[in-house]
């Protein structure tokens, strides 16, 4: 075997080497940064439940036909926090559409 040819096995040996090692050690460095955004995302929720600041949104919607048979969303009811708003958002007869109506919600 040559020296170039040596030299290229090794270094080629090298860079696997280097690149399983890689593999092995990103998914506990993943799974350890998952378990940080889990420990956020649960204080997240303490926080939220003690500042319920929420509002409570029902929406009811119907599957319509269109004219040409093809199914769209049509807005039945929007009631937030007791408050009906769907006159005031979505006008008095809502027409049926695709995509559905927009839902905003603060």
């Amino acid at each position: 075997m040559t020296l170039k040819r040596k030299n290229i096995m090794t270094l080629m040996t090298i860079i696997l080497t280097i690149s399983l090692a890689a593999l092995l050690v990103s998914p506990a460095i993943v799974s350890a940064a998952d378990n940080d955004d889990k420990d956020k995302d649960k204080d997240k929720d303490k926080d939220s439940k003690k500042n319920n600041k929420g509002q409570n949104h029902i929406v009811n919607m119907k599957a319509t036909a269109l004219p040409n048979g093809q199914l769209a969303y049509q807005m039945m009811s929007h009631v937030i926090d007791s408050k009906d708003v769907t006159v005031q958002r979505y006008g008095a007869n809502p027409t049926p559409s695709i995509p559905g109506p927009v839902i905003i919600m603060n």
